[in-house]
């Protein structure tokens, strides 16, 4: 007896997992695993945790190596001022590519490329 519990109020619960899949393993049973560990399905949080560190990655080398970046951070003081006039920019005007998004965050010249309807 354990805190007031007997083990056979565990016994028809606790064991079944364990005694399960050591059956289905000691049986060369391929079925799909007991447990997928939260992931889902297909792994979708695993990928998205993926996307979130490739995000990270890239904004870390930017911030490292690119002057319009390093440029555009010194100009606005924050880093969520930074990302509050890029989003902006790219919700309203068109870019040809990324230097010329941040030379208009930098410059404030992105009023002539307004987005194409």
């Amino acid at each position: 007896m354990f805190l007031g519990f007997d083990e056979a109020d565990f016994s028809e619960t606790l064991p079944f997992h364990s005694q399960e899949r050591s059956r289905t393993l000691s049986h060369g049973d391929r079925r799909k695993p007991i447990s997928n560990f939260g992931h889902g399905n297909q792994n979708l949080s695993t990928v998205l945790m993926s996307l979130m560190f490739l995000a990270l990655l890239v904004d870390q080398i930017q911030q490292a190596c690119y002057p319009l970046f390093q440029a555009v951070l010194e100009k606005l003081n924050t880093r969520r001022k930074q990302w509050d006039h890029l989003r902006s920019h790219v919700r309203h005007f068109d870019f040809d590519s990324f230097a010329d998004l941040w030379a208009a965050v930098l410059t404030g010249a992105a009023k002539n490329r307004c987005l194409r309807r």
